[in-house]
């Protein structure tokens, strides 16, 4: 018998489809390291996160496991994708769990953990120390990023831990012309926001193609704009990864642009992740077009000018997003949860 993990995720479109996402990506990654291990997926119900994890193979069981913690099946190493459990919340799950590891968790019971890895709304740079009991892993180094957007960038290789060790850094160049920019706000449509950015894009003549994924069949598309409107998220890598540029929220598909070398701006939608913009703006990797809630026309008009600009300004941005998210953080964390799960021996 292996051992065994077990990974507790909740998501909806207001509170982030990306931990749904993440929890996917880390099972395929546990199932691929060459261990004997027993992988249980936990989820919180509801529609979003039940059509989500339908369109994939992985087995997963819906419960509510915040109503009572301790009830769940006796594991070796628990995984919490949370952001913010409360007091007391992780000292619950130690009745069945030998050991247990908070991913991105910034709530009280986070020094009740043994290990946190934190690589969203933290600072940018690699830091290790203790809160409480728990070790904590901090730095947009362990972003963890899916397999698949790693061989967009690195190509299809045999081993990826060998592209781990070998791949070299990315060397500064000036892209060519604007042709075409990305709109995309999360998992869910937001025409509101869309038809803003389309209609600042009109005024300033845009001559490329806009894509809008997922967007809403009944938004208004300005006169003389060349866009393109995608009702699902289906191959949404591929199609990020074509474009130049990108107007995005603040959450996951921010990263992935940074990763994909395509230069983002940000229109963040909640607060947490306009002060994560600030810190990768401050890193030049990032334009912000407003704060959160705020549709500020002449500052996006501004931006939107910047990009539309001199192309050596989007290549720093591109070249120093590239630089600062390298795909490796998925390996990164797995290797600092395998040596958490073999202390338990």
């Amino acid at each position: 018998m292996g051992q065994r993990i077990s990974i507790l995720t909740r998501g909806s479109h207001d509170f982030g489809m990306g931990h749904l996402h993440r929890s996917l990506w880390m099972c395929e990654a546990l199932l691929g390291c060459g261990r004997e291990l027993e992988i249980s997926l936990h989820c919180l119900p509801g529609p979003e996160a039940q059509a989500h994890f339908a369109r994939y193979s992985a087995s997963v069981e819906f419960s509510d496991w915040l109503e009572d913690p301790a009830a769940l099946p006796k594991t070796d190493l628990r995984i919490v994708d949370w952001l913010d459990s409360p007091a007391g919340f992780v000292e619950q799950l130690r009745a069945s769990s030998a050991r247990i590891m908070l991913l991105d968790d910034y709530g009280p019971a986070s020094g009740e953990a043994d290990l946190v890895v934190r690589s969203l709304l933290c600072d940018i740079g690699s830091m290790r120390g203790m809160q409480g009991r728990a070790e904590v892993l901090s730095g947009i180094q362990y972003l963890q990023l899916a397999l698949s957007i790693l061989r967009l960038r690195y190509g299809a290789v045999a081993s990826l831990r060998a592209m781990e060790a070998s791949m070299e850094e990315a060397t500064e160049h000036e892209p060519g012309p604007l042709r075409c920019i990305m709109l995309n706000f999360g998992g869910t449509p937001r025409p509101q926001l869309s038809e803003f950015v389309l209609g600042v894009l009109a005024e300033l003549k845009f001559a490329g193609r806009v894509l809008v994924k997922p967007a809403s069949s009944h938004m208004a598309i300005p006169a003389g704009l060349d866009v393109e409107l995608h009702e699902d998220t289906s191959h949404f890598h591929e199609l990020l990864s074509a474009c130049d540029a990108c107007v995005v929220g603040g959450g996951l598909t921010l990263y992935e642009a940074l990763f994909l070398g395509v230069a983002p701006l940000v229109l963040p939608l909640v607060e947490h992740q306009y002060l994560t913009a600030q810190k990768l703006q401050a890193a030049g990797c990032c334009m912000i077009g407003g704060r959160p809630g705020e549709l500020d026309h002449n500052q996006l008009a501004g931006r939107v000018l910047e990009l539309l600009g001199e192309p050596s300004h989007r290549g720093r941005l591109i070249h120093n997003g590239m630089r600062l998210v390298d795909g490796r953080g998925i390996f990164r964390t797995l290797d600092a949860l395998l040596a958490l799960l073999d202390s338990t021996d």
